[in-house]
């Protein structure tokens, strides 16, 4: 069918991105809109608003509600399985390719900590970064996907002003 497992087990966890989505569609020879519509209560979505790469830096301090302070740059996409302080940034840049693509959208849930391996958003020293999370006992390292931009590694002993915003929920791919 061409699905990964990782698709399988985004989508038993309530999220799949539209790659998987497509090819899914094709295999139960159903349309995506149907795919996408079938038992799903409207009740249960909520819009997730989009925001800027420098508004991303809000979300470094604890929050209990969605900080009123950071404007929304595009469309919200609708969401369901996610925490209330979820979020969307815009990918600007190849550091993350060929799995995320400039323009594509990807969802974060601040609530939910990064495992090893695990695509994050984080803040150091005030400038906001998308790689996967390695942590180790001394350090943490911050891996691109494209081999032509250097790991960041933070020790865990330095004085860097090192925040993990949150977890790459999914993956809304530029159309």
């Amino acid at each position: 069918m061409g699905v990964t497992p990782q698709a399988i087990n985004s989508l038993k966890k309530g999220g799949i991105g539209i790659r998987s989505i497509k090819k899914l569609s094709l295999s139960l020879n159903i349309d995506e809109i149907e795919l996408l519509t079938v038992d799903t209560p409207q009740n249960l979505t909520r819009p997730i608003p989009i925001i800027s790469w420098a508004n991303a830096r809000y979300f470094t301090k604890p929050l209990n509600s969605w900080p009123t302070e950071v404007p929304e740059t595009d469309e919200p996409v609708s969401y369901c399985t996610l925490g209330p302080l979820a979020f969307g940034l815009r990918v600007d840049g190849d550091s993350m390719s060929p799995r995320y693509l400039h323009g594509d959208i990807i969802i974060i849930d601040p609530e939910v900590t990064p495992d090893n391996g695990s695509a994050c958003i984080a803040t150091i020293n005030g400038e906001v970064t998308f790689r996967l999370f390695w942590e180790y006992e001394t350090e943490i390292r911050l891996q691109p996907l494209n081999d032509h931009y250097p790991d960041i590694i933070v020790r865990k002993d330095s004085r860097a002003d090192f925040k993990v915003i949150g977890k790459i929920m999914d993956i809304k791919a530029k159309i």
